[in-house]
Formats: structure tokens, C-alpha cells, sequence
């Protein structure tokens, strides 16, 4: 391949040429000798390189971050050969990506041996898997008129996961529970904390557990009993529908359904819970329910990936795979912006298998009607109105928590009952 040097050369010599014809002027074709004779000495030296004779060896901080982090990269190139080469070094990396530090570009010549280190910092603004590499080295001759591109080392995939909060607590009642103890309140008598019942002394109860006060109007020993705290099944279904009506907010609304996602999976997981998700979006997918921290990482894989959209209905998704992923009186968290009124089908086939299932409904109606525009607060207006006939014939079946995206979660579940609007049957 030829450089810009040699194009400027070439176009110089069709000048001198074009000169000394228009003018009549021959000997001036002399002034064309030494560009000619340079370009044909480029094809006598042309470049080349053996690939193998280069050595990259890339140091990451880490593949695994969270949205907004920065990581720092060294990719450090060694020359095995016994040639110099004039190369230029450049890396490949995501369009959007902000460099913080450092270059991607350089320029070296790398004498036999010798190694040459190229360092930058990223920053990474999107959640994703992104690639970073191969590095991409442009070998010149000694004049640079031509050059060679070569890729050389394989690239490093970064997962760039959602933000998510630490949870203080969510309180579910689900039905069904697990035999391990947990923090979910069972209607069974036990280790806990909730209140149960009373029942006779039986000798070898613990003394801090008998009541005085029942002791004093029956005048005998009785025994408190609570609720058995355990596990149990969550499964988090993320609809990502109805984006098309949000506009320049979509994106906004889909970040805050993505980030309570992983937040909610967190605080079940860390307590021991079975966690499982369903995404309708245009990369639709499931997670069965399972426990750990491997378990929040695939998860936490899955939602770097989802997009807005969703061409098959959550109704039919949620028909085919709900017998197959959760046991029924177990726990269903739907997190919804209710732009879809279809989501009321969904809510009374989740029942009707006996299913427990409570509504987290991001709104961002509270963002547009904030805007300057006419246009984005008639559009916030409307969408109200909308959101709050869907939500009034939600609240007949099930709990709904309404959320809005410009709070932390942590703020809406701390004051739900009191500040939020929750509709419950």
C-alpha cells in the first residue's frame, strides 16, 4: 500500500510533466527524476514482516467492570527479529469509549529485541461486552512511501455490567418456601422474628422466649413462638416494551428497569435466595433460578446485553417458559414501565397458575413533564394518565410500587408505603 507521501510525489511528477508540455520547456522533465527514481526504490525495499517475530503481550486491571469505571491498559510490543522496524502502533477500541489518559497512537522505530510499552486509561459509559484489540501495526519503508497493515495479537473481551445498589430489604410473602433458613417470613412456627403464636412450656425452651405477661393472666408457663424465616424461588421478569412511546427517554427508562434488576438480585441472592430472570427486549433470554454469587454474575452478563424491544408478546414468552423455570407459590417481581396493556394478561395468567407476583413500574412521565419543551410535558401528561388507568386495574390484582426513575430504589423501597403510590389488593 502507498502513503500519502507517495500520492503528493506522484501528483507532483504528473505536474512537472504537464508543465513542460504546456510550456515547451523539456528539460524541466529532469526535476522528475528523483521523485520517479524514489518511488521505484519503494517497490525494491517494500516492506514486509513476519508476524511471528512480533510479541504482544496486553495488561488489563480487569475484564470485569461496573458502568463508569475506568480500567488501565499496557499493551507491551517486542521485536524477536533481527531487522528494525519503523512501525506505527495503534489499538483498537469501542467507538464510545473515553480515553482518560495516555495514546493509542504512536509512532517508534524497534531495533532487534527491544520492547516498547503502550499505556492509556479507559473509561466505559455503556454497559456491554466489548472488545479491546487486536493491535493494529503499520509497517513503513525507510521513506515512508509504502506501508503494510498487520493485526497482531488477539482481543480481550470487557464485560461492562449495570450499576446496581446495595438493598437494605424487600419484603416478600411468597407461599412456598425452602427447608434453609433465610430472611422469608413462612407461615410456619420457628427461628425468626415475626410474632407466631403461643404454646405450652415444654422443659428445655429457652427462658427468653417465655411470656411473663401470659404467664401472669393464665397462670402458667407458655412459650412464644415465631415465624420460620427461609428461602425461597425470585424470579425477575424485565419488560423492556413500549420504548417506542418514550422517545429521548427510552434509553433512561431502560438503564433504571436494568440497574433494579441487578439490585434486586443482589439482595435475594446475598440471602441466600434462588434467583432466576426473564428479559423481554430484543435479546430475549432466561436464567433459571439458582444461588450464589456465580449465579448474580451470569445474571449480571445478561443484563449488559439488554436492549430495548421485544417482537413475541411477554404473554406468550411467559406461557412457555413459567412451567418450566419457577414452581407455582412462589415469588414473581415484574419490573414494567405498564405501556403495554397487555401486561394485564400477563398478571392474570401468573395468578391463575397461583403464582405470587408484585409490580415494579418505573415512570419517567415525572422527567418530561420537568422539560422546557411543550411538546415532551403534553407527552408526559398523556403518559400519566395512561400509566394511572393501567395501575388502578393492576392494584385490583396484585401490589404495584410506582417508581420514580429520578429516586434511588433504595428510597422507594424504604418508603413505599408511605411516599410512593402502592396499590395492593
Amino acid at each position: 500500500m502507498y502513503s500519502v507521501r507517495a500520492a503528493l510525489f506522484v501528483l507532483l511528477c504528473i505536474g512537472i510533466f504537464l508543465l513542460a508540455i504546456l510550456t515547451g520547456y523539456y528539460p524541466l522533465l529532469v526535476l522528475s527524476l528523483p521523485l520517479i527514481l524514489l518511488i521505484s526504490f519503494s517497490f525494491i525495499i517494500s516492506p514486509s514482516i513476519e508476524l511471528d517475530n512480533l510479541e504482544v503481550k496486553r495488561k488489563i486491571d480487569t475484564t470485569r467492570l461496573i458502568v463508569g469505571e475506568e480500567i488501565k491498559v499496557e499493551v507491551l510490543l517486542k521485536n524477536n527479529s533481527e531487522k528494525t522496524y519503523f512501525l506505527e502502533i495503534s489499538d483498537n477500541i469501542p467507538p464510545f469509549v473515553q480515553v482518560k489518559n495516555g495514546t493509542l497512537r504512536t509512532f517508534v522505530m524497534l531495533n532487534p529485541g527491544e520492547e516498547f510499552k503502550l499505556g492509556y486509561t479507559l473509561r466505559f459509559p455503556t454497559r456491554g461486552h466489548f472488545d479491546l484489540g487486536p493491535l493494529e501495526v503499520v509497517l513503513f519503508d525507510y521513506l515512508k512511501i509504502r506501508f503494510n497493515k498487520y493485526s497482531v495479537g488477539k482481543p480481550v473481551t470487557i464485560s461492562v455490567f449495570p450499576t446496581f445498589e446495595d438493598l437494605k430489604d424487600f419484603d416478600i410473602r411468597p407461599k412456598r418456601t425452602g427447608v434453609w433458613p433465610g430472611t422469608i417470613t413462612s407461615k410456619r412456627s420457628g427461628q425468626g422474628t415475626e410474632f407466631y403464636g403461643i404454646r405450652e412450656y415444654i422443659p428445655g425452651d429457652e427462658i427468653r422466649r417465655i411470656n411473663w405477661k401470659a404467664y401472669a393472666r393464665l397462670q402458667r408457663l407458655v412459650t412464644n413462638e415465631f415465624e420460620s424465616e427461609r428461602v425461597t424461588d425470585v424470579l425477575i421478569i424485565v419488560d423492556t416494551s413500549g420504548g417506542e412511546m418514550l422517545g429521548a427517554y427510552a434509553s433512561k427508562m431502560l438503564e433504571a428497569e436494568v440497574n433494579a434488576a441487578a439490585s434486586l438480585s443482589w439482595l435475594f441472592l446475598k440471602h441466600g435466595n434462588r434467583v432466576g430472570l426473564i428479559v423481554h427486549g430484543r435479546h430475549r433470554g432466561w436464567i433459571k433460578p439458582y444461588f450464589g454469587k456465580k449465579q448474580f454474575l451470569r445474571i449480571l452478563h445478561f443484563l449488559a446485553d439488554v436492549s430495548l424491544g421485544g417482537i413475541i408478546s411477554l404473554d406468550y414468552l411467559l406461557k412457555n417458559l413459567l412451567p418450566m423455570i419457577l414452581k407455582p407459590e412462589t415469588q414473581i417481581i415484574l419490573i414494567t414501565p405498564l405501556l403495554d396493556r397487555n401486561i394485564l394478561s400477563v398478571i392474570h395468567y401468573a395468578l391463575l397458575n397461583n403464582y405470587k407476583i408484585l409490580v415494579l413500574a418505573p415512570s419517567i412521565y415525572y422527567s418530561m413533564m420537568d422539560s422546557q419543551d411543550k411538546k415532551e410535558f403534553l407527552m408526559g401528561r398523556i403518559l400519566r394518565l395512561m400509566k394511572e388507568n393501567i395501575m388502578l386495574k393492576v392494584g385490583k390484582l396484585c401490589p404495584i410500587i410506582e417508581w420514580n426513575v429520578n429516586m434511588s430504589l433504595n428510597d422507594v423501597l424504604k418508603y413505599s408505603k408511605r411516599d410512593i403510590r402502592l396499590y395492593s389488593r
